[in-house]
């Protein structure tokens, strides 16, 4: 497909919630292999990951995947593509206040006092001007409206919070 081997424009990034990588090891929740073909595009065409600079997002990657890949056949595909996106995929950190103005607002949409997470992956990805890949309906994907407007507020137009069914579906119109 011509659209995969397409490389990006200089700077491109994305912010990938963990529940897209927990997801990718569900095949109830990979159906058609669509986190497969999202994982494995962005990683061609050299997409960095979009984090927080206080490793929060690091931190939970860490705390909920590595579990999973030293369980598995560290040898496997699966695993591979696992490990490239904790510690090969070049990183793009955003410095992260969590009592500035745009943090304030964002807990004002995403207001479950233990959903902190969510609000650094939606802090990230305003701030980084770039897609979330989340599959937090309720949290995130629920909200996208109110979120995007606060996005739309701050110049950031290339935000969107989106499913990675979503996102594997509307590759070929990412830049």
């Amino acid at each position: 497909m011509p659209e995969q081997s397409r490389t990006p424009t200089s700077g491109s990034r994305v912010a990938i919630d963990t529940s897209v990588f927990m997801d990718y090891l569900n095949p109830e929740k990979n159906t058609n292999d669509h986190i497969d073909t999202l994982l494995s595009v962005l990683g061609k065409r050299k997409y960095q990951l979009a984090v927080d600079g206080n490793d929060r997002i690091k931190g939970e990657y860490e705390k909920q995947i590595r579990p999973i890949i030293r369980n598995r056949d560290e040898s496997g595909f699966e695993s591979r593509v696992l490990l490239y996106w904790l510690d090969a995929c070049p990183r793009f950190p955003v410095p992260l206040d969590m009592g500035d103005e745009l943090m304030t607002k964002i807990k004002g949409i995403v207001v479950e006092r233990k959903e902190s997470l969510d609000r650094i992956f939606v802090y990230v990805a305003i701030m980084a001007n770039t897609k979330l890949v989340t599959n937090d309906g309720t949290h995130i994907i629920d909200r996208r409206k109110d979120l995007r407007k606060l996005a739309k507020k701050r110049d950031a137009d290339n935000v969107n919070f989106m499913s990675s069914k979503n996102a594997s579906e509307d590759l070929s119109n990412w830049s």
